[in-house]
């Protein structure tokens, strides 16, 4: 016993000098924060209570929480070291994210802006390198809208936060009217995985600078804002 007490002190001893002394130290190389207007998107405040409708006339309320901003780490490509998990350089960045819930339909919904698709890593590129040119010019800011399960995720945003509507899977109309109310300017996303045999399958979502409009449902079914 006392010999593998002996190899098994040695073994955690040699693991912890390759955690220790075989890995880069992480540093960060930049950090890119939500701008003011980017933390409007979806301007919702804890607690809030948003009234909705389904198309058979049944009304209820969405009620907004976890609205937060949590910043995260995009790191390189990882190390060859066995043990260091993530390390080496890494990019600071800050996400949006919010809930909506109802009891009755039991509906859940999230809701989260910011994540990168790391486009500025060229390739073979071992570093965050920006190779002379703003990070920021080369980040691209995604939107991410989740009801029950079903999702839809794309870049909706130029840099200027207008609507990009090039996409597929992505309608922009310059008004709609939803329960006799007219909206404007309104983007209309495509759910991933959209199945009309499936009851209560999410089809797509619309949404302007108000928030989330509507949620179109397979059998031709609907939630909508009152």
């Amino acid at each position: 016993m006392s010999n593998l007490s002996n190899g098994f002190k040695y073994l955690t001893i040699i693991f912890f000098a390759f955690t220790i002394f075989g890995c880069d130290e992480s540093v960060e190389v930049s950090k890119i924060e939500l701008t003011k207007e980017e933390k409007k998107i979806f301007p919702y405040s804890n607690d809030q209570k948003i009234e909705f409708e389904h198309s058979n006339g049944y009304q209820f309320h969405l009620t907004v929480s976890n609205v937060n901003y949590k910043f995260q780490r995009y790191y390189e490509t990882p190390t060859e070291c066995l043990f260091c998990g993530n390390s080496g350089n890494y990019v600071l960045y800050e996400m949006k994210y919010l809930k909506l819930n109802s009891d009755y339909p039991k509906l859940v919904i999230e809701i989260n802006y910011g994540a990168l698709s790391y486009p500025f890593l060229e390739s073979g590129d071992s570093t965050l390198s920006t190779k002379g040119k703003p990070l920021s010019d080369k980040i691209d800011k995604r939107l991410s809208i989740t009801v029950n399960g079903f999702y839809t995720y794309d870049n909706i945003y130029d840099k200027n936060l207008n609507y990009s509507c090039s996409n597929e899977g992505i309608k922009c109309y310059d008004s709609i009217v939803i329960n006799k109310t007219t909206y404007y300017n309104v983007v209309e996303l495509d759910a991933y995985y959209y199945n009309d045999s499936i009851f209560s399958s999410v089809k797509s979502v619309l949404y302007n600078e108000k928030g989330l409009l509507q949620i179109k449902l397979s059998k031709d079914e609907s939630y909508s804002i009152k």
